[in-house]
């Protein structure tokens, strides 16, 4: 599987998660009905055990919910590094290769050990979904160490070794692009030729990753709700502000989307169709995407 194609893949299981998001929400549903005609006596639990039961229940789910989360996080990164891999390899850049590579394994290798402490529940569709993606990762930690430790060897004029790191990276590329297709064949109805398709599935509209302070430029959102979802550590100067504002294009001040300490990941819906940017303030490692929701 070439580069392009990986993104590609990224972004059309990102629309098949909303989907399974959507069967998730509506299995809950149901769950909701069955949990009013307890409280109303068509059904009765009593005793400690079935109040210990429903908690578990209502953990699970949660549980469920925020791995989803982190999970679509993760693949919006992966698709921001794989981007920035691609580029350095047709610029023939492998300082930039060399950074990228080593984001990557760092990203994958985060995004790992984060979906590996979430249980979640026996019922959840995602079940098969986070064993592949977490196969995935694991694949995309060796990946990015590899075409690193091409690109060292690049820049020092060992090409001989550089071509054999290059086989091995992707090796591993086509191991994790198997294990992504697997995602997307559990999709139904899904075209991996389509891109079209595929954003209209995402609904991304723009994404930015970064360690500082800054303003994006100017986005356009059509829908009248959308979502801007972020995900931050603290970086080399420990846990620090994360704010996001919202703008509109003529400078007013809309909102603020984030204001938080250290790790976090969350999200904030906006409503309001127009032109946009965002002004954040920080000084830790973030990724941001904006999405439309309608």
């Amino acid at each position: 599987m070439n580069k392009k194609n990986m993104i590609l893949v990224i972004f059309i299981i990102l629309g098949f998660t909303m989907c399974l998001g959507c069967t998730e929400s509506d299995t809950g549903s149901v769950n909701s009905v069955e949990s009013e005609e307890m409280q109303t006596g068509v059904i009765k639990a009593e005793g400690i055990e079935g109040e210990t039961q429903q908690t578990n229940q209502s953990s699970t789910l949660s549980s469920d919910a925020e791995w989803e989360s982190s999970y679509r996080n993760g693949c919006f990164l992966l698709a921001s590094d794989f981007e920035s891999i691609s580029n350095a390899t047709d610029n023939n850049d492998y300082k930039s290769l060399e950074n990228a590579g080593n984001k990557l394994e760092a990203d994958a290798l985060m995004k790992l050990e984060e979906s590996q402490k979430y249980q979640l529940s026996s019922s959840s569709l995602f079940q098969y979904v986070k064993s592949e993606y977490e196969s995935a990762l694991l694949d995309f930690v060796q990946l990015g160490k590899y075409y690193s430790l091409a690109s060292i060897k690049m820049q020092d004029g060992d090409v001989t070794g550089a071509n054999v790191d290059l086989q091995t990276a992707q090796t591993y590329q086509n191991l994790a692009g198997e294990h992504m297709q697997n995602i997307v064949a559990y999709a139904p109805d899904t075209d991996l030729t389509d891109s079209t398709q595929t954003e209209k599935n995402s609904g991304v509209i723009a994404t930015w990753s970064g360690s500082s302070i800054k303003d994006t430029e100017t986005f356009h959102v059509d829908s009248n709700e959308w979502k801007i979802s972020w995900n931050t550590e603290p970086g080399q100067y420990g846990a620090m502000n994360f704010q996001i504002y919202v703008y509109g294009s003529d400078g007013t001040l809309k909102g603020v989307a984030a204001n938080v300490i250290g790790s976090n990941s969350d999200s904030t819906i906006m409503r309001g169709s127009g032109d946009y940017y965002l002004s954040i303030n920080t000084a830790q490692p973030y990724e941001i995407t904006i999405e439309s929701l309608n």
